[in-house]
């Protein structure tokens, strides 16, 4: 009797635990979406109580969390001493302490991430959740191909956001970030094979999709991180015979890019691809409403020049998370709203030199050696690749994703 009613208590916590887990899955992607009588962001209330929960639930096992994560943790706490102490110092607190708080929350739901990646069988279910999660993305980025103009759009997107057509970004605000989803998805899907936790057939499919997703954002720097993913996996493949199948998936990639709309029209070859002159609205061909490379590395170029400056100005302890973004930039690029396209340099100006050592500290804690053959390991690494030229530090459902495969390379691997 007692020990059914152990066992049924058990399944009832795991099924609490599902449920907050597909609580933070969810909320992720709504950062548009407010809670009308408190003015919250979805994600910004959604993560503390999923992580919450998934603390509360599994509270028996948070002394093993602590010894078993000990170094890590202590990592995380030192970064986040360091951002309060930046944001002590900031010239502009009130624009720091938004984010510090942001912080505070993320590193909750860390926590509880690495109290749901902690179990074998746990990790493998909130693995494959993930998964899912991505190939919804990557489902309504294709409803977003033939309905762009979609109220789903508008709810979720800002309206900076929305005037970036054609170009696809799922419900997600922006399509870099999209992108590199997008190609994690497919290093995910494929190591997850490899793995058993999904079959090849599913991971075939849902590698195809994320394919033509990455493909259809336009996003160049989800190109080049999906030809790294592509790379790996190839080299990877050459151990168990299936070098081929990554061959043939760069085969889809690059016809993606010739065929469909959006990718076509990036590359400015819509006038010779009869799919993408077909697909493409009148408007668009041989318009030029999208960022050429040179154009684009341009931009990058005088935000990295400033970003220098900054550091120069304030190498210790850096000008205070949010700050360049809300300040430096606008009267140099004469819009807001950019931070410095670049993780490892946004991380040095917000937070100085310093701030960016214990960041490197917490990632080298991970072990990145043993990353490629961890099922999410190439997945996080694609996302810190995409970050490169890239900053997508508060942008929830990416940061979310990344977490999540950090947790998960953080823990005990999971048997097949």
């Amino acid at each position: 009797m007692d020990e059914a009613r152990t066992t049924g208590g058990e399944e009832s916590r795991e099924r609490l635990g599902d449920g907050a887990f597909a609580l933070l899955l969810l909320a992720s992607p709504a950062s548009a979406l407010t809670i009308p009588s408190l003015g919250l962001a979805l994600p910004n209330l959604a993560f503390p109580l999923g992580s919450l929960a998934i603390l509360v639930l599994w509270r028996r096992d948070l002394g093993d969390l602590l010894r078993r994560h000990a170094l890590l943790l202590s990592a995380v706490a030192a970064l986040l001493a360091w951002t309060a102490l930046s944001t002590l110092a900031s010239m502009k607190p009130e624009t720091s302490v938004r984010h510090l708080v942001k912080s505070v929350l993320y590193a909750v739901t860390f926590a509880a991430l690495l109290v749901r990646f902690a179990q074998g069988e746990r990790a493998k279910r909130s693995l494959r959740a993930l998964l899912a999660l991505l190939a919804a993305l990557g489902l309504l980025g294709v409803v977003e191909s033939f309905f762009p103009a979609s109220p789903l759009f508008q709810l979720f997107r800002d309206e900076r956001s929305l005037t970036i057509l054609p170009r696809i970004s799922s419900i997600l605000p922006w399509p870099n970030p999209y992108g590199v989803l997008m190609a994690a998805g497919v290093a995910l899907s494929r190591r997850m094979a490899s793995a058993g936790f999904v079959t090849r057939r599913t991971a075939l499919l849902a590698s195809l999709l994320f394919l033509s997703q990455a493909a259809q954002s336009g996003s160049r720097n989800a190109w080049g991180v999906v030809a790294l993913v592509l790379v790996v996996e190839a080299v990877q493949g050459r151990r168990d015979g299936s070098s081929l199948g990554a061959v043939g998936l760069a085969g889809f990639f690059a016809a993606a890019l010739v065929l469909l709309p959006v990718a076509a029209f990036q590359l400015r070859i819509e006038r010779s691809s009869p799919v993408a002159r077909a697909l493409l609205p009148e408007k668009y061909v041989g318009s030029t409403s999208l960022a050429d490379p040179l154009q684009s590395l341009s931009l990058r170029g005088r935000i990295w020049r400033l970003a220098g400056e900054c550091i120069r100005y304030q190498p210790v302890l850096g000008l205070g998370p949010g700050v360049f973004t809300r300040y430096a930039t606008p009267p140099v690029m004469n819009r807001v709203g950019l931070n410095t396209h670049c993780l490892p340099l946004n991380l040095a100006v917000d937070l100085g030199l310093p701030g960016l050592a214990l960041a490197a500290f917490v990632v080298a804690v991970l072990r990145p050696r043993r990353w490629l053959g961890l099922p999410a390991g190439a997945a996080l690494a694609a996302l810190f690749a995409g970050q490169v030229v890239d900053c997508f530090l508060y942008e929830p459902v990416t940061l979310l994703v990344m977490m999540a495969c950090a947790a998960s390379v953080a823990a005990p691997r999971p048997e097949p």
